[in-house]
């Protein structure tokens, strides 16, 4: 396993934040949903009132938003991050970045994002940072990559500065973590395709909440197109099943266009398209996990339902989102033998 870290840029409601000096957030890019790359929520100006641990009202209103996209994408784990002011007392620093923690994760929990899924945590050293693109925006006179400290506060005179490098330092982030396997590829099963069963393609991943393609799923779409193009009447249905969170409507309209962009690229690598028929099967078929008793050497069956899979969200993090996983899956299916192309 392998873990990648995102951070989120915020936007709502279609509009894009930064663009102006009212906004509050700079722009949520498309890459939050490229699980490879890192990002970071910025503040544009302030988000809380000056030296308490409660929210502006605008802030508030935003965050209701931010609040929404963490509870439509339940893959995701949350960190919250607080750091102080340059030139503050390190107690009375550690004590509101704290609170301030606590106020913002209590916030979200109480806006619809399980509380399971957040850590939060105050810091009481901000003395150093690199700065990054997005800096730059706050001070651009600042070079990327350079490495800034809060002993540099003594160079500025200019009070408009000096207040903005500050804010360098005096920051809330946001942590997206996602923990995911190495991409493998493996062979179909095509005793098992042949004999009428359904059969599971690994690694067909794909964009988070979308139902766009990555890349990395490219190379197993290729093994199986070389298949059907060898096996030329096959018909074959392409099933995509979600896991059992998230309304059914949504889980279902979600499935069927992941199954169709699936036909969409095997037909690009050269299936007939008459040969492939996408089914979006929602949460409506839970996968099976089957596991040996170690003492009678019996199989046994667990279906792998949200129920089942809950019990294991406070002592096993791995097993509870690997299980979610699991039920996330593209499949296969032969339903006949007969097709000839058209005249």
């Amino acid at each position: 396993m392998k873990a990648a870290l995102l951070f989120l840029f915020c936007c709502v409601g279609g509009s894009i934040w930064g663009q102006s000096k009212d906004s509050l957030y700079f722009e949520l890019a498309d890459s939050i949903f490229k699980r490879d790359q890192i990002h970071r929520l910025d503040f544009e100006k302030p988000i809380w009132q000056y030296d308490k641990a409660i929210l502006t009202l605008e802030a508030s209103q935003n965050l209701k938003e931010v609040a929404e996209f963490l509870k439509r994408e339940i893959e995701l784990l949350i960190e919250i991050a607080v750091y102080p002011y340059c030139g503050k007392s390190s107690n009375l620093s550690t004590n509101l970045e704290k609170a301030r923690a606590k106020e913002l994760k209590s916030f979200l929990v109480e806006h619809g994002v399980e509380e399971w899924r957040i850590r939060s945590r105050g810091y009481s050293d901000s003395t150093s940072k690199k700065v990054g693109s997005m800096d730059t925006l706050l001070c651009p006179w600042l070079e990327v990559g350079s490495v800034v400290s809060c002993e540099q506060l003594v160079n500025y005179d200019s009070p408009e500065e000096k207040y903005a490098f500050q804010r360098l330092f005096n920051r809330t982030e946001l942590k997206i973590r996602w923990v995911m396997p190495e991409v493998e590829v493996v062979p179909i099963d095509t005793a098992k395709l042949r004999s009428g069963q359904f059969v599971v393609i690994p690694d067909i991943r794909f964009e988070l909440a979308k139902a766009q393609l990555q890349a990395c799923a490219d190379t197993q779409l290729r093994l199986i197109a070389n298949y059907l193009m060898d096996y030329p009447t096959y018909v074959i249905e392409v099933g995509y099943h979600r896991d059992c969170r998230g309304s059914e409507a949504s889980s279902r309209n979600l499935s069927q266009n992941r199954a169709e962009a699936i036909v969409n690229r095997l037909v690009e690598m050269g299936v007939a398209r008459e040969r492939l028929i996408p089914k979006g099967y929602g949460e409506s078929k839970l996968n099976v996990l089957v596991k040996v008793d170690s003492v009678s050497g019996d199989t046994i069956t667990q279906v792998l339902s949200c129920e089942y899979i809950n019990t294991f969200k406070e002592k096993d993090l791995k097993k509870f989102e690997r299980y979610h996983q699991m039920n996330r899956r593209a499949e296969l299916l032969l339903v006949g033998r007969d097709y000839y192309p058209k005249d």
